[in-house]
């Protein structure tokens, strides 16, 4: 009986010091981006940072599928920088 008390007293403590020592090794993870699938309407053109001056015609766009540094142009004339 005194020989199952002290194997479960070892157990925990190894356990312990494996949960001590494998903490140092978790990443907090950031949430995955949630961006929503509908396209902005009367879409004339957008232009990014990454692409220079050039016109991107995408067939559908938001915001957050075109990304930071894009900014969105409608054919009223208006824009909407992301």
């Amino acid at each position: 009986m005194a020989s199952n008390k002290i194997s479960i007293a070892a157990m925990l403590l190894v356990f312990g010091v494996v949960l001590m020592l494998g903490s140092g090794n978790v990443k907090e993870v950031d949430a995955a981006k949630f961006c929503p699938q509908f396209c902005v309407n009367n879409l004339s053109y957008v232009i990014c940072s990454s692409s220079g001056d050039t016109h991107l015609k995408p067939l559908c766009t938001n915001c957050c599928m075109a990304g930071p540094g894009c900014t969105l142009f409608f054919t009223d004339g208006t824009s909407q920088k992301c």
